[in-house]
C-alpha cells in the first residue's frame, strides 16, 4: 500500500517512460488485482509473502529476456548461406522464398540462429524463451 499514489498509476508513469521489466510486489491476492497489474504493463506480480530466492530467480530471468532482446534488435537479419533470418520483420527466407512460422517456432529459430555452437533441452528453451513459470510438456 503505497502513499498518494498506487502501484498500477505508477507502473503506467514507469510504463510511458521506460522500457524495462516491471515486477508487482503485493500483498493484494485477488486475481482481479493480479491482472489488473498486467493488465497495465507489469510483466510479473508476486504476492506477499514470497521468497527472496523466487524474487531473485524472476529478476534474473527477465533480465535474460531483456538482454536477448537487445542481442536480437542488433542482430536484425541473421544470414546462414542461403537462409536468411530477418528478426524485425519475423521472416524467414530460404533460397528466397519466405517459409512461414509461428511466433513460437520463430522465437526458437531465432534462439538457435544466435547460438550456433549451444544445445538446448527443452527446459532450457522454455526458460530462455518464456521464463521460470513456462507450462509445457517437458516429458
Amino acid at each position: 500500500m503505497m502513499p498518494k499514489k498506487n502501484g498500477y498509476d505508477v507502473c503506467l508513469v514507469i510504463r510511458s517512460k521506460v522500457s524495462c521489466p516491471i515486477i508487482f510486489l503485493s500483498a493484494r491476492d485477488n486475481e482481479s488485482d493480479r491482472l489488473k497489474g498486467l493488465a497495465v504493463g507489469g510483466d510479473e506480480y508476486l504476492i506477499k509473502p514470497f521468497s527472496l530466492k523466487e524474487l531473485r530467480a524472476r529478476i534474473h530471468a527477465h533480465l535474460r529476456r531483456e538482454q536477448r532482446i537487445h542481442e536480437i534488435n542488433r542482430q536484425q537479419v541473421l544470414v546462414y548461406g542461403e537462409l536468411i533470418i530477418d528478426t524485425k520483420a519475423h521472416a524467414v527466407l530460404f533460397h528466397k522464398e519466405k517459409i512461414p512460422f509461428t511466433h513460437r517456432e520463430f522465437d526458437i529459430l531465432v534462439l538457435l540462429a544466435v547460438n550456433p555452437s549451444q544445445v538446448f533441452d527443452k527446459e532450457q528453451i522454455y526458460d530462455r524463451l518464456w521464463g521460470i513459470d513456462a507450462v509445457g510438456d517437458s516429458a
